[in-house]
């Protein structure tokens, strides 16, 4: 992915708007980590998903991009990316027209970092996913997806 900003500046409105979706996603996980991720196409949004405890088959497949081995039962737990892409891929819209926002709820702070893993930076670009927003430990970020590194 490339950098496009990670200053608040940047953002419009209706960003923030997307981000508060992707917060209310991420107080539905289960995982101990809480991520939501929202899929918005055409200013609107269209799908929702958390981090899980459960596992995905989807899941299994792009932890080959990670740069970890899978030990016991700390893996396939399903990333919110992948859980959004598995029902985005349900509909009948074109991926490369929805952005993704991304959140991860923290206790001692408003938000943390939340760019996504390599595996769901892998599988978003095989979706043709092409911009991705997501929150930092101390504000927001767009990223356009890096087709080049495919």
């Amino acid at each position: 992915m490339n950098d496009l900003s990670d200053s608040h500046s940047s953002l419009m409105a209706r960003d923030y708007k997307f981000f508060e979706a992707a917060r209310k996603a991420a107080q539905e996980s289960t995982f101990k980590v809480h991520v939501g991720a929202v899929g918005v196409y055409r200013g609107k949004v269209v799908a929702s998903a958390a981090s899980q405890e459960k596992t995905h088959p989807m899941q299994k497949e792009w932890n080959r991009y990670r740069p970890f081995r899978q030990i016991g039962t700390c893996l396939p737990k399903i990333h919110a990316e992948i859980g959004l892409l598995a029902k985005l891929k349900k509909m009948n819209i074109p991926l490369g027209d929805v952005k993704v926002y991304v959140y991860r709820v923290c206790k001692s702070r408003e938000h943390g970092y939340a760019r996504p893993c390599p595996a769901c930076y892998h599988a978003l670009m095989a979706a043709g996913v092409r911009v991705c927003y997501y929150t930092t430990d101390i504000g927001y970020c767009c990223e356009w997806i890096d087709y080049k590194e495919a």
